[in-house]
């Protein structure tokens, strides 16, 4: 268990597995609330154009990348991953890469993240070449 902690990957442990168990149902419901308001426009102006981006991905997979990167980053043995502005970042960016799989895989794209080691560039390869 320690050493998936000090990997950032807490979120593998047995500990961790339980809790997102546990913890999906109620979170998945208080997704799926505020979808409900954002969409008759109870919420804030700016949460509609943010649906809009998020509308192309399940409430199911919203909560677990949720979950995930929450106990991937508060059990974190690194003291500056478990700082309150960081996780809340980190959930973000991985909803947004989420979203971008899903916009490519119904343009008909089907990508492959390839990384050139010299560069550190990552590129995503299709069946017509790189996009």
């Amino acid at each position: 268990m320690r050493k998936l902690e000090k990997e950032a990957c807490a979120s593998s442990s047995v500990f961790a597995k339980a809790s997102i168990e546990e913890l999906m149902p109620p979170l998945v419901a208080r997704i799926q609330k505020t979808r409900v308001q954002v969409c008759a426009g109870k919420s804030g102006v700016l949460l509609t154009d943010v649906n809009q981006c998020l509308s192309g991905i399940d409430t199911e997979s919203v909560a677990q990348i949720t979950l995930k990167a929450l106990f991937d980053f508060a059990f974190s043995f690194v003291e500056e991953n478990k700082r309150v502005v960081k996780i809340p970042s980190v959930i973000g960016l991985a909803i947004e890469a989420e979203c971008q799989m899903q916009f490519y895989e119904q343009a008909g794209l089907v990508p492959l993240k390839t990384s050139n080691a010299s560069t550190g560039i990552s590129l995503l390869v299709c069946s017509s070449g790189f996009v």
